[in-house]
């Protein structure tokens, strides 16, 4: 998801209407991982988001069941500053 902070430009670009990713539910395949992280990845662009903080709050919109536990985990986390 990093990779697509990179790929903000200030140069105007015809707006296209995002497909949103499908969710993630932290079903552990390689196969499943990366198509998330891709499709992501394409729809932050399409958007044109480039804060890393609002790719981040985008990104964790579309996880749910344990991916959902594991980012409120991780969060709390970071937010108290062990991470």
């Amino acid at each position: 998801m990093r990779k697509a902070v990179g790929q903000c430009s200030s140069k105007t670009s015809v707006k296209v209407q995002a497909k949103e990713p499908e969710l993630y539910d932290g079903t552990r395949s390689t196969k499943v991982i990366g198509n998330f992280c891709l499709d992501v990845e394409k729809y932050l662009r399409q958007l044109g988001t480039c804060l890393e903080e609002d790719n981040i709050r985008v990104a964790a919109k579309y996880l749910t069941r344990n991916a959902k536990l594991w980012w409120r985990s991780r969060l709390e986390q970071i937010v108290a500053g062990h991470i």
